[in-house]
């Protein structure tokens, strides 16, 4: 009896993606598969494979590639969201070293800005300096003075 990698994929996610969970993103976390879960699934098709219908050695390949490809896939996602943290971190610490220092620059809406650097805050990944009530993205500062006693 033959055991095709697909049949084994599909009979395994099907437990997954009938959890029922509530967000998107946990339900396509839940059925994604891994490269243990795929590893796992291409050695129980070769050790449960019909000898007199063996596995073809281009589907063998075709899904070896395809194990290889999920692992660069998925050292690729770890790389990006590490390099989106640091970018975070490294904005951040740029807009820190304006706290309390005197800046004029221009606000979302035209408006010249001067004033003493209060507060830095992340907002949807822009760096954002408040004055007094009003804020400054930090690409829109134009000159910065020490800060006033």
């Amino acid at each position: 009896m033959a055991i095709n990698l697909n049949t084994l994929a599909n009979q395994a996610l099907q437990p997954a993606a009938s959890t029922g969970a509530s967000s998107s993103a946990s339900k396509a976390m839940s059925s994604m598969m891994g490269k243990d879960d795929f590893l796992k699934l291409f050695l129980a098709s070769m050790q449960y494979q019909d000898p007199m219908n063996a596995m073809d050695t281009n589907q063998m390949m075709s899904q070896m590639s395809q194990l290889t490809l999920i692992e660069q896939v998925q050292n690729m996602s770890k790389a990006v969201e590490s390099f989106s943290a640091v970018a975070q971190t490294s904005a951040l610490d740029s807009g820190m070293k304006f706290l309390g220092k005197q800046i004029k620059g221009v606000d979302q809406d035209g408006n010249t800005i001067e004033g003493r650097v209060d507060q830095v805050r992340s907002v949807s990944g822009a760096v954002e300096l408040v004055v007094g009530d009003k804020t400054v993205p930090l690409q829109q500062v134009a000159s910065v003075e020490a800060g006033q006693a």
